[in-house]
């Protein structure tokens, strides 16, 4: 509450320590649950993210993902329509699957309902689109460096812990005080949303490679970019597919931040705007097609893994 009645008061000092408060809270938190972890194992343990298994091309295969694909849709639906049901909530603020349909399709409104929302998913969607690849990219590029070059990766890890303890509200009026409230300001937010995660998981793809392809590579005086490009980013692909599935959706959260508290267009403004003027079915409806956008770029990038999945060398192949 503090923070958002500060935006409109042009004081970037009082933001700024907002920000920092926040920062050094979350740090806090982090470093109280470090002490837990240190003192309950006594060592410190790395999480391994396990990348998606290759795809394969058999009908049972491809059946088996039509249906996990109608089953990411289907249960969020039937949780959502079970718990208006089970705790009876009340129906002017708790649409069901029904009353969102109805909302968007049915009712006298329904085509002005329908021409906003598609309005702000064409300003919403290709800003996704960008800041997720731009995320990837920096993460990517990132994990390189700490691979070629472990001083600097060790040197810029810091700052990218700092970024991520950040509140991401408190984070993003800092960045408009920086970049102002055009596309700019977006993709920053998303970049700091998407690269993390994506980061820790491709420099752990990265380092998994096998030491002695890429020590041959170096007995036959190839340079590093040659030894990322044709040994170290293939054999890491299936990290780097598994990094896009866990940005994806946080991509979008970005952006939507960012129109809520910067921009003013797109999906998380009119959010904001549904909620000013309390409109619950417009609410509703824009969580539900956030949910549904979010499934489809994870899908995408299933889909896109399984196209490549034919064409990369696995690890013991590079091996």
């Amino acid at each position: 509450v503090y923070l958002i009645g500060s935006l409109g008061r042009a004081d970037p000092a009082r933001l700024w320590g907002i920000g920092l408060t926040a920062t050094l809270m979350a740090g806090l938190a982090y470093g109280v649950f470090a002490l837990i972890a240190h003192r309950a194992t006594r060592e410190a343990r790395a999480v391994t993210l396990a990348p998606s298994a290759r795809a394969t091309t058999s009908l049972r295969s491809g059946m088996t993902a039509t249906s996990l694909a109608i089953a990411s849709v289907a249960l969020p639906i039937a949780l959502w329509w079970g718990v208006v049901w089970v705790f009876d909530l009340p129906s002017m603020i708790a649409k069901t699957p029904a009353a969102v349909i109805d909302y968007l399709f049915l009712s006298p409104t329904a085509d002005v309902a329908q021409a906003k929302l598609l309005t702000a998913l064409m300003q919403t969607l290709p800003l996704t689109l960008l800041g997720l690849t731009a995320g990837l990219v920096f993460a990517f590029a990132l994990a390189v460096l700490g691979e070629v070059w472990p001083a600097i990766g060790r040197a810029l890890l810091p700052v990218s812990l700092v970024t991520q303890t950040m509140p991401l509200v408190a984070l993003t009026p800092l960045l408009v005080l920086v970049l102002g409230r055009g596309t700019a300001v977006t993709i920053a937010v998303t970049v700091s949303v998407t690269f993390f995660p994506a980061f820790v998981t491709i420099a752990q793809g990265l380092a998994l490679v096998p030491r002695a392809a890429v020590d041959l590579a170096r007995a036959y005086g190839a340079p590093w970019w040659v030894q990322i490009r044709l040994i170290s980013a293939p054999a890491a692909l299936p990290s780097l597919f598994t990094a896009a599935k866990l940005a994806a959706p946080r991509a979008l959260l970005g952006v939507m931040i960012a129109e809520w508290l910067a921009t003013g267009r797109g999906v998380g403004n009119l959010l904001n705007q549904s909620r000013g003027m309390l409109d619950y079915g417009m609410i509703w409806s824009v969580a539900v097609v956030s949910v549904l956008v979010s499934i489809m770029l994870y899908q995408i990038v299933g889909m896109i893994e399984g196209l490549t999945s034919r064409r990369r060398p696995s690890r013991s192949t590079v091996a």
